[in-house]
């Protein structure tokens, strides 16, 4: 699978960028390197947009929520350090800018495998995204 991912990368890098939908799974540790491969993404021209898939609603304490994306970036600008409120900073203009962009929906936090995903929702991704990357224990 990584050689076709990497063909991927470097055919939406070709274009000047495409659509990738990060499906989020935990908050914390998990959700920086989320941003981190998100921030990635954006800066090496293979995406135009990331859009984070996040939980409409916490099933487990550590599920990923909208505003667990902006309090990630809020307490990454308030840590000790330049190069924390640097990232911070650039992440802000990423959502500020439709870069990044949050969309929440329940199927992400129910127990039904991928192809029974809600019709709409499954329309969506098949009609606007390039890439979706799935990772995390309750994907």
């Amino acid at each position: 699978d990584t050689s076709a991912v990497e063909e991927q990368l470097a055919s939406l890098r070709a274009r000047g960028g495409g659509v990738v939908d990060l499906i989020v799974d935990n908050a914390g540790f998990e959700l920086c390197t989320d941003m981190l491969l998100a921030d990635h993404l954006v800066a090496s021209g293979a995406a135009k947009e990331v859009r984070f898939r996040v939980k409409h609603h916490p099933t487990f304490v550590s599920d990923a929520l909208d505003a667990d994306v902006r309090e990630h970036i809020e307490t990454l600008a308030n840590a000790e350090g330049g190069e924390s409120a640097k990232l911070a900073s650039r992440w802000r203009e990423h959502l500020k800018t439709g870069a990044w962009t949050l969309h929440a929906d329940h199927f992400w936090a129910m127990p039904p495998p991928m192809w029974e995903m809600p019709e709409q929702l499954y329309q969506e991704l098949s009609a606007s995204s390039d890439l979706a990357v799935v990772k995390g224990d309750a994907n």
